[in-house]
């Protein structure tokens, strides 16, 4: 985790020396913070014990908490696409059994009942996602 600390990593790999040639008045800290643009409470964790890595774990802990969200929103996503693929497919079922065109005598004259059942079976589908969606607000898994 030590090595994620790239504040304490680039101060690290800039050469050091005493003094700077152009003002020898500066000592090395404040050459770092001119050179680099480091901040004065960065260069002081530098110098400070190498196992303090509390701000690291906080930065990180930051990064997780936004993945955890993104992730949560994903989840929702996928419920709710899989709900609709469930109905889709009911609805694909029932058109599939009742469009079939086998030639039996109950067949004919009945070509208007294909409509009423996939008007039915649409609204049946679409009640199972609603229920399904309105179950899942229910128990917290949707906003």
């Amino acid at each position: 985790m030590v090595n994620l600390y790239l504040s304490r990593k680039l101060v690290r790999m800039l050469p050091v020396s005493g003094f700077d040639a152009a003002n020898p008045a500066l000592s090395t800290t404040d050459s770092l913070k001119l050179s680099c643009g480091v901040s004065r409470t960065s260069l002081a964790a530098v110098h400070g014990d190498e196992n303090d890595i509390g701000e690291l774990e906080m930065l990180l802990e930051a990064y997780f908490v936004q993945i955890d969200r993104t992730l949560n929103k994903l989840t929702t996503l996928e419920l709710f696409l899989s709900a609709g693929t469930l109905c889709l497919s009911m609805i694909s079922v029932v058109a599939g059994l009742f469009g079939v065109n086998i030639p039996y005598k109950w067949n004919y004259g009945h070509g208007y009942m294909f409509k009423w059942v996939l008007i039915s079976a649409g609204t049946f589908s679409g009640l199972v996602f609603v229920i399904i969606i309105s179950q899942a607000r229910r128990r917290g898994l949707v906003g």
